[in-house]
């Protein structure tokens, strides 16, 4: 973990090395700390300008919202993941008759 603070302090705009620290608070059980990080990397996050979001949206948001359904299981972020299975399945079924058909009109 000292070295994850360490990186942070040198690399202050990679939003990934805030993402891995949580993700070591959570697993030692610090629960509230992990939260702080996130929260910390997200307000990174935002600082960022847009190449720099667009380079590290992998490691960096989608990584920290994972890591909030994960390891801190958030129940908000969980309904969210949730909401987004069943849209997705309900636009596949929507889609599967046009796909199978094999012409753009029904």
């Amino acid at each position: 973990m000292d070295a994850y603070e360490r990186y942070i302090d040198a690399n202050s705009s990679d939003v990934a090395g805030y993402v891995k620290l949580a993700r070591s608070h959570a697993r030692l059980g610090q629960q509230a700390e992990a939260s702080k990080e996130l929260a910390e990397g997200l307000a990174t996050w935002r600082s960022l300008p847009a190449w720099r979001k667009r380079r590290a949206f992998v490691r960096g948001y989608a990584a920290a919202f994972w890591t909030r359904v994960w390891w801190l299981r958030e129940p908000a972020a969980i309904t969210l993941v949730a909401l987004f299975i069943v849209i997705s399945g309900g636009l596949l079924l929507a889609a599967y008759p046009l796909v199978a058909s094999g012409s753009p009109f029904p």
